[in-house]
């Protein structure tokens, strides 16, 4: 089970390293073509906006799960810092924190899913249709970040029944 979950990371994270190198690289040049067309050229394409904005939707669900596989994400670390001392207290704090964190991810993922199957508006100037948009961005993310979630809480269960048997 553990090659299974590890085996699956690698495939998320290349995905997740990917999508996000690749979206910041666009959200760049667009910004950087929409600025010169703007200034100098005297023309502007609205349907840079709407293709930005998607790549940032990339950024903000993909890099979300990104920054819980390496644990880099911004958190309050007060009471882990006050029960350091307690390997007990802070599994069980760690545990409850992880699980809490997978039912949200959950509800996000079930009602992300009745929001897409709901949504029939499409973009603007492209006519790119929301439930592709919040399909590839919002519920992979979602879906990503759960499955971070749940590898923590495997692994956390793993190691502390491995320190029980000891």
């Amino acid at each position: 089970m553990d090659t299974l979950f590890k085996k699956i990371d690698i495939v998320i994270s290349w995905i997740e390293r990917n999508i996000l190198i690749s979206s910041a690289f666009s959200i760049t040049m667009l910004t950087f073509f929409s600025t010169i067309n703007r200034y100098f050229l005297k023309i502007s394409f609205p349907w840079i906006e709407e293709i930005t904005i998607l790549f940032y939707m990339f950024l903000v669900y993909y890099g979300a799960s990104n920054v819980e596989k390496d644990n880099s994400h911004l958190r309050v670390s007060y009471f882990e810092s006050k029960l350091i001392n307690n390997p007990k207290v802070s599994f069980f704090q760690s545990l409850y924190i992880n699980i809490i964190s997978f039912i949200v991810l959950l509800l996000g993922i079930i009602y992300g899913f009745i929001m897409i199957l709901t949504t029939t508006r499409k973009t603007t100037y492209l006519a790119i249709p929301y439930t592709f948009i919040l399909t590839v961005t919002f519920w992979f993310g979602l879906i990503f970040y759960a499955f971070r979630v749940f590898s923590k809480i495997y692994f956390l269960i793993m190691k502390n029944k491995c320190k029980i048997k000891e």
